[in-house]
């Protein structure tokens, strides 16, 4: 990770602060790692329910099998974009 990315995330990490905590890194002792603390973990399984509900909604609306070709493409999308 070049300095600006690593300054870019450490800034993110500060902001996100009560969702996710630097650990230190058993293989490395210069760095840290970030992992989600437990009112992070409890956020995620939350929003989590909530994208369940909504996917649900909206299958009953469109169609599970429309869904299942939503999730295909939003998937080449973020290869795609991943690759740029």
């Amino acid at each position: 990770m070049d300095r600006q990315a690593h300054l870019a995330a450490d800034e993110q990490v500060r902001h996100a602060d009560e969702h996710v905590e630097r650990v230190a890194d058993p293989t490395d002792k210069r760095a840290k790692r970030v992992r989600f603390s437990r009112r992070g973990h409890a956020a995620l399984l939350h929003g989590l329910g909530i994208l369940r509900e909504v996917e649900e909604t909206l299958a009953a609306e469109v169609g599970r099998r429309r869904m299942r070709e939503l999730h295909a493409t939003l998937k080449l999308v973020i290869a795609a974009l991943e690759r740029r």
